[in-house]
């Protein structure tokens, strides 16, 4: 019942996927030339396009994060969670990005870019994510893409506790945007991609 109240919720909320009613330079620019990208403006790898197996909305977040991270510039990334194969086959070929980590929680405070795929929470010995709260740190600008935020249960979990600590925050319905930055202007945004 919760996952049909959100997705209800959201269908009356999306304003946002063109840009109205967003205030923010920064953020009008993110949407518009960077989520809902419709321009040919980035060019994808072909080693990660010519992954077999992957399904269109897999394709579809792997290039949101692919998108981010060039555009955002973050030269550390942390990938958790299940299905994340694609998301580092993507990551790894951005010029600007040093280090793509996957196997644990090390890497948490030093990662700007944390890609948490599904189930991330439910892992067994990876417990540790659920105090991402405690180790974002004020001055750094971190983003946290989440898949599944209103279906999967531990990743539901996170992107509450996450999401009002966070300066911005994106709901996509099936995925999430969470932007940690004190130079920003708050804010809540619905969007569909």
């Amino acid at each position: 019942m919760g996952y049909i109240k959100e997705r209800l919720k959201h269908a009356v909320r999306f304003r946002h996927r063109r840009g109205y009613g967003v205030h923010s330079p920064f953020m009008f620019q993110l949407i518009t030339g960077v989520i809902c990208a419709r321009r040919n403006r980035y060019t994808y790898p072909p080693p990660a396009e010519a992954l077999p197996g992957m399904r269109w909305r897999e394709r579809k977040l792997y290039r949101l994060a692919y998108r981010l991270c060039a555009h955002l510039e973050f030269r550390t990334v942390l990938c958790t969670g299940n299905g994340i194969e694609g998301a580092v086959c993507y990551l790894e070929e951005i010029p600007a990005v040093r280090q793509v980590e996957t196997d644990g929680f090390g890497a948490v405070k030093e990662a700007a870019f944390i890609f948490v795929g599904t189930e991330a929470s439910a892992q067994s010995g990876q417990s540790d994510i659920l105090d991402i709260p405690g180790i974002i740190s004020p001055g750094e600008r971190k983003c946290i893409l989440m898949t599944e935020i209103h279906r999967n249960s531990g990743n539901l979990l996170l992107w509450r506790r996450l999401k009002d600590r966070a300066t911005v925050s994106v709901d996509m319905m099936w995925y999430g945007i969470l932007l940690f930055d004190e130079k920003l202007q708050q804010g809540k945004y619905y969007l569909t991609i």
